[in-house]
């Protein structure tokens, strides 16, 4: 990632993000099941904005490169994930 704008009240940062995921069958009363693993791996973008020293915040979405499962379900198109940050 870089920085594109770094000033003392204020930074804005892009990147590149690389995610991924991995889950096994599920047991069900004892039970495998043979339609629940999941492998997945995701790319795309992340901005990060700050004010000053005591708020900030991050936007990201995830497109999936790679995702193998072990059956017929539905899988994620892509994923957003968000978050604010205020220290007092």
């Amino acid at each position: 990632g870089v920085f594109a704008l770094l000033d003392h009240s204020y930074s804005l940062g892009v990147q590149a993000v690389v995610s991924g995921e991995s889950k096994g069958k599920d047991d069900l009363a004892g039970t495998r099941q043979n339609d629940t693993a999941l492998t997945a791996l995701f790319v795309g973008p992340s901005v990060l904005f700050t004010w000053g020293m005591t708020a900030g915040a991050e936007l990201a979405v995830d497109v999936p490169f790679e995702q193998n499962n072990s059956a017929l379900q539905l899988v994620r198109d892509y994923r957003l994930r968000g978050g604010f940050t205020w220290r007092f």
